[in-house]
Order: structure tokens, then sequence, then C-alpha cells
């Protein structure tokens, strides 16, 4: 529970519901807006298709969502699998920038 109020202490993300915005597929252009505003752009290159790059800009968009799901998850009582547990451990570290939970050297 102290991690968890640490965690969410450490969050520096734009907070609100992030939401994907197609403003120009010529110019190829993708926004993530919160609350209103455009906080990311998205450039659609030669290497993304149209629909890897509505996929990839969904993806960003739920980002919050799953941080917020991934540090919302306790194991309190070890049934969830090590290898399960280490990937949460890493994508949220990862998430951060910084090791916030020790994970097996790779």
């Amino acid at each position: 529970l102290k991690k968890l109020k640490q965690l969410k202490m450490k969050t520096q993300f734009t907070k609100g519901k992030w939401i994907e915005i197609i403003h120009d597929y010529i110019k190829g252009e993708i926004f993530i807006y919160c609350n209103e505003k455009p906080i990311i752009r998205i450039a659609i290159n030669n290497y993304a298709t149209k629909s890897e790059a509505k996929a990839n800009a969904k993806l960003i968009s739920a980002a919050p969502d799953l941080f917020e799901a991934l540090i919302n998850i306790e194991n309190d009582d070890n049934r969830i699998p090590s290898t399960i547990w280490e990937m949460r451990n890493k994508a949220i570290n990862k998430a951060l920038g910084e090791e916030i939970f020790k994970t097996k050297a790779e």
C-alpha cells in the first residue's frame, strides 16, 4: 500500500482522459488530447500504415488507464505467476523511467 501511494505521487503525466483525434492523414498528423488540449502529436511516416498509426494512437491514449490498472494489481497472496508479476513490474518501471520494483536481471 505504501508503494502504491509512492507510485501515484511519482506519476507526472497529464491527468485526465486521453483521446486520439485524427487531424489529417494527408499531412500525417494524429493528436492525443487531454482536457481538450493536444498533448501528443503522432507523425505518420512511411514506416507506418494509416491503420497502424491509428492503432498506435489508440494504444498511446490508453496508456494512463493501463498504468492505473497495473499499479492497482496486488499480489499479497502470491497467486499471480512470477513471470506475469515480473512483466507488470517491468512495465511500471519503464513507464516511470526508474526502477521502483526490483526485477530479475535479464
